[in-house]
């Protein structure tokens, strides 16, 4: 069995408190180590925390702290962080400067709830995959990117991720080599 991702969930306060990130990140290697000696492959290591808005105040504030975050992560063999949800539709543009200047940092935007679609989210987060799909020829940081819309509890265990594919046309069958992708139809959305 594959597992493509262990994440490490907690509860960030600042100022940062790096001990406290070493013993998450040891949590998360010795879980990973665990399961490798019994046979599993584990893809990733990642730390998650509540949305940012919730623990800084400005946009110098969140830069600071993902610049931290990401070399707290390499120091520590975490593969990928992700500072929670941006719910606020004003600070979606933020998300590409976060994105663009890390290359372990994940971030998504509720664009849909129960109740919902949030409207001027989807429109804030197209924008943002179209400015995304030109940082790197291989479109990887959409990869680091999710817009997802509501999802029932007893769904969650599954993820889609909408992503830009370079090169293909509506119709034509995606040709991932990565283990962990399942190969598709491009869409035309």
């Amino acid at each position: 069995m594959k597992i493509r991702t262990i994440t490490a969930g907690f509860h960030l306060e600042l100022p940062l408190d790096e001990e406290r990130l070493r013993h998450i990140a040891r949590f998360a290697n010795s879980a990973k180590k665990e399961l490798e000696q019994n046979g599993y492959a584990v893809q990733a290591l990642r730390m998650a925390t509540q949305p940012w808005e919730e623990y800084c105040t400005s946009k110098a504030q969140i830069v600071t702290l993902v610049k931290e975050l990401e070399a707290y992560a390499a120091t520590y063999a975490i593969d990928y962080y992700n500072v929670g949800p941006t719910k606020n539709p004003r600070l979606i543009p933020l998300v590409y400067d976060l994105i663009s200047n890390t290359s372990r940092l994940f971030c998504t935007v509720p664009i849909a709830d129960e109740r919902r679609i949030d409207y001027e989210a989807a429109r804030q987060t197209a924008a943002l995959i179209k400015g995304l799909s030109t940082i790197s020829p291989d479109g990887f940081s959409n990869l680091r990117f999710a817009g997802p819309g509501w999802i029932p509890f007893r769904c969650r265990g599954m993820s889609a991720k909408l992503m830009p594919v370079p090169h293909k046309k509506v119709g034509e069958m995606t040709d991932y080599k990565f283990e962990y992708f399942a190969n598709t139809r491009i869409m035309n959305i």
